[in-house]
């Protein structure tokens, strides 16, 4: 990564690239496997994708 370490530090983490480009790897396997074309990624947890998914799918009216 080319980026100065503590701003590395601060968004990403120290030692955590190689981490990081295999979910990357694993996402895009996923993509290209089942067709999808977009995401929502939530950086929370699963919790919050479960809330979400909730209320996008949920009728209001």
């Amino acid at each position: 990564m080319n980026m100065d370490e503590s701003l590395r530090s601060q968004y990403v983490g120290v030692g955590r690239e190689q981490l990081i480009a295999t979910g990357i790897l694993m996402v895009e396997s996923l993509f290209n496997s089942s067709k999808i074309d977009e995401a929502i990624i939530v950086d929370d947890g699963l919790r919050e994708g479960v809330a979400l998914d909730y209320f996008n799918t949920k009728s209001f009216t």
